[in-house]
């Protein structure tokens, strides 16, 4: 068994599980209390539904947007690259031989502010594409990719 194992994370959907569950924590907290107490003091009942309908709407199309990202675990380990994706209500595995990885490359997009924004990207011989790191710290992305390049060849 060989001593050599890289290990690389990409925990990012961390964050919008928990904002979400918080969300959606609050929203029944909010929504319990106007069926407790009534309508939004000053307006008719059908204004206060109509404004919980769109937080449930936004909370609801924001779970499934962000449970549905993954955290990953990439890891080699003798000759073998080991994918688990973990979601938020399930996980899934992929382990193939390091020889059918391909190059993995740095890509560079901008985020919702136009900023810089960088990934690393994995291909799996499914052709599945996993990011096993980002950010926007470009060095941090690099040497992340740097490692895993000095595993694969």
């Amino acid at each position: 068994m060989s001593a050599a194992t890289l290990v690389l994370r990409n925990r990012l959907a961390l964050a919008g599980w928990i904002f979400m569950a918080i969300w959606m924590g609050m929203l029944c907290l909010i929504t319990y209390i106007l069926v407790r107490d009534g309508s939004i003091p000053g307006t008719g009942p059908l204004v206060g539904m109509g404004v919980m309908a769109l937080f449930w709407m936004f909370g609801v199309a924001g779970c499934a947007y962000c449970y549905a990202i993954p955290c990953v675990a990439v890891t080699i380990r003798d000759g073998r690259v080991s994918i688990r994706e973990r979601f938020m209500f399930r996980s899934q595995e992929e382990t193939f031989p390091v020889a059918s990885l391909m190059t993995p490359p740095l890509v560079e997009t901008k985020d919702d502010e136009g900023a810089p924004y960088f990934r690393c990207e994995l291909t799996t011989p499914a052709g599945r594409t996993v990011v096993c790191s980002e950010g926007s710290d470009r060095a941090s992305v690099a040497a992340a990719r740097a490692r895993l390049l000095a595993f694969i060849s």
